[in-house]
């Protein structure tokens, strides 16, 4: 039975629609700040829907883009310990959209070009606009959109929503994603070496060009460096000292800064003027004198901004709920996003697209914005089903998620591209016991994607196309949080770092884990499987290509020629029915409880790994020995990743396998 039907039953004189015990109150952008809150009456703001709610109440949203002038707050009260604000999905193609931004300039005029060597003066392709409204905030991001504007300003509908780069050196794009190829000498990243300190990064002169030859004075400029422990602290620095043909430069980081800094780390330069060399960019202008803002961009094909309508950046946070049990429904934040404080909150087919951003656009230094959700292990919990999360430029997108997270059939697409510690989530102020089920991440520059608490279940994701040379991994467990946490079934591919790992600090006496399982996982083209620890399963694994030429699989044991090498690491780890090109060995000489781990050429012997098919070809030394993620022919191949109708990936043909 639906809303309408239901109404139409009822006595004409209710004012809103009743389902069991809770109340379903409508907002619309054709409603106003009169209205009742009836279908026929809506709401035009959706805190007007919130403030009168009692608990188990339905805001329901109609179709449209909604300006975030009010930033809607959710805070428990005695009546209102729950609610459900849901979007409208009956409408194809389009959402119901909470929107962050405002229209950008609308008035560009060209700059000119002086040659060097002539002085003469010709048009270029960088155009600067007209002064940003006074007071206005100063622009984090920008985008071109198709979308036709109100009088006021408003998106009521659009079809496209491009972003910008912002001014970088390298010269990287985001909208053709090469942001995310982060190494080799054309890459979007430099890297230090190791003669760098805190405080001093040196170059180390692989990229071409090179710091030192890039004919760039950086001084004064923001430099993005992933610093602390693993780019838990990452931030956009302030260049103190540089010159030209200098390998190294001087940098001021935030007060309280960990003095700690990784070797070969990646890095570079945004959002100074100075850096916009390349189309598809653009940089913020800031007269000191006159306090007035300008944008500049260099558009592809040297086109005419005029031409075109901008949108930029102006809320970080379009909803904040505090101790309150909130699920959002068929929502989309854009270039927005929510904060929670001890809630219990759940994401059902919710899209958070551009939600987090760094103010290095605009040349400001410090850490970028969090989806800021400060849970405790005793208060507040978090679920995501059936969501998408692209473009988040965050340290760590979710952490602090409070009581066993989950996190379920969700894509998570083009994240932190400057780096940061996790793509999507983290084990601070976690009770453990998450799962992460189904889910698809890929393309993104941190060290990490997930990094689960103690007893969590990470199972059937596709996780891969990182892009950044670091010492992390996708998968990456802690030293407690090993303690019951199993890792299956994942696809794990395309990385500089290790496809996962079971860490603890590389020295002889330094703590370890425990008790964690590592099963009928596929890795190719990683840093390889790692396990530190001991008291570990590692079971029916393929791992194959890594990069570097590094083991494709580490169970960790000891070794006198490795000065952090702890005696009995691993001597009870079960390690068994595994299939790698190359194991990490002493002398021969696997870790732990080990039979029947074949070593060999995988690649070849699998049916066709470039379509997925991670299974033995019939009559291979692989297919005889049983070993690896698809060593037995149960009937299900099990395909990991989020799923769609239709699928990414199809089902592979069943004969390739032998039928006994």
């Amino acid at each position: 039975t639906t809303l309408s039907q239901m109404a139409s039953a009822v006595s004409s004189v209710l004012l809103v629609a009743t389902i069991g015990s809770s109340v379903q109150r409508h907002v619309s952008l054709s409603g106003s700040e009169s209205g009742d809150g009836t279908e026929a009456s809506p709401f035009r703001f959706l805190q007007q829907c919130v403030d009168v709610s009692t608990s188990g109440d339905v805001c329901a949203l109609a179709n449209g883009v909604y300006d975030t002038d009010r930033d809607v707050t959710v805070v428990d009260r005695p009546n209102l310990a729950s609610i459900t604000i849901r979007g409208d999905a009956s409408a194809a193609g389009f959402h119901t959209i909470l929107d962050g931004s405002v229209a950008g300039p609308t008035v560009w005029v060209p700059m000119t070009a002086v040659d060097s060597a002539t002085g003469r003066r010709s048009p270029s392709c960088v155009w600067e606009s007209a002064p940003l409204a006074a007071g206005s905030p100063l622009p984090a991001q920008l985008w071109i959109t198709n979308g036709q504007d109100t009088a006021s300003g408003d998106v009521v509908s659009t079809e496209s929503f491009e972003v910008l780069t912002p001014a970088r050196f390298p010269n990287a794009r985001l909208s053709d994603d090469s942001v995310f190829t982060a190494v080799g000498p054309n890459g979007s990243m430099l890297y230090s070496s190791k003669a760098s300190t805190f405080g001093e990064l040196v170059d180390d002169g692989t990229h071409t060009p090179s710091l030192a030859t890039s004919g760039l004075d950086v001084t004064g400029m923001v430099a993005v460096i992933p610093l602390g422990v693993m780019g838990d602290e990452l931030q956009g620095v302030r260049v103190t000292k540089h010159s030209k043909g200098v390998n190294h430069f001087s940098y001021t980081a935030l007060p309280g800064t960990t003095a700690s800094l990784h070797p070969n780390i990646p890095y570079y330069f945004e959002g100074d003027c100075g850096l916009l060399d390349s189309e598809d960019e653009w940089c913020v202008v800031r007269n000191a004198t006159t306090d007035s803002v300008r944008l500049r961009v260099w558009l592809v094909g040297c086109g005419d901004p005029n031409t075109l309508k901008f949108r930029v950046k102006r809320r970080q946070y379009a909803l904040n709920v505090s101790s309150t049990a909130v699920t959002l429904q068929n929502l989309t934040f854009r270039a927005t996003a929510f904060s929670a404080y001890r809630a219990d909150l759940v994401l059902d087919s919710v899209n958070l697209s551009f939600p987090t951003s760094s103010g290095r656009a605009a040349g400001l230094t410090g850490a970028p914005q969090v989806v800021l959700v400060q849970n405790t292990p005793s208060r507040g919990s978090f679920a995501m089903y059936n969501s998408l999360v692209e473009w988040a430029d965050s340290i760590c997108t979710f952490d602090n998620l409070g009581s066993a997270p989950n996190i379920v059939n969700s894509e998570f697409l083009r994240m932190s591209y400057g780096g940061g510690s996790c793509a999507v989530v983290g084990d601070t102020l976690t009770s453990g016991g998450m799962l992460f089920d189904r889910n698809s991440v890929y393309l993104f520059n941190a060290f990490t994607a997930v990094v689960p608490g103690p007893r969590s279940v990470i199972t059937m994701n596709r996780i891969g196309r990182q892009g950044a040379a670091c010492d992390g991994a996708l998968i990456h467990v802690h030293i407690g949080p090993q303690n019951g946490t199993v890792i299956s079934r994942n696809w794990l591919y395309d990385a500089q770092v290790k496809a996962t790992r079971f860490d603890r600090v590389n020295s002889p006496g330094a703590e370890w884990g425990y008790n964690g399982t590592v099963i009928e996982n596929v890795a190719w083209s990683t840093g390889g499987i790692m396990i530190k620890g001991n008291n570990h399963s590692v079971q029916n694994n393929t791992a194959f290509d890594t990069v570097a030429n590094q083991p494709a699989i580490s169970v960790m044991e000891f070794d006198p020629r490795v000065k952090w090498s702890a005696k009995g690491e691993n001597v009870n780890t079960l390690f068994i029915n595994n299939a790698a090109d190359s194991y990490f060995n002493v002398s021969g000489q696997l870790a732990g409880h080990n039979t029947n781990d074949y070593s060999g050429a995988i690649r070849r012997q699998l049916a066709s790994p470039t379509t997925f098919d991670f299974r033995p070809q019939l009559a291979t030394a692989l297919a005889q020995c049983r070993a690896g993620a698809y060593s037995t022919n149960n009937g299900a191949y099990w395909i990991p990743g989020r799923q769609a109708a239709p699928v990414h990936v199809p089902h592979p043909p069943s004969l390739l396998v032998p039928t006994a």
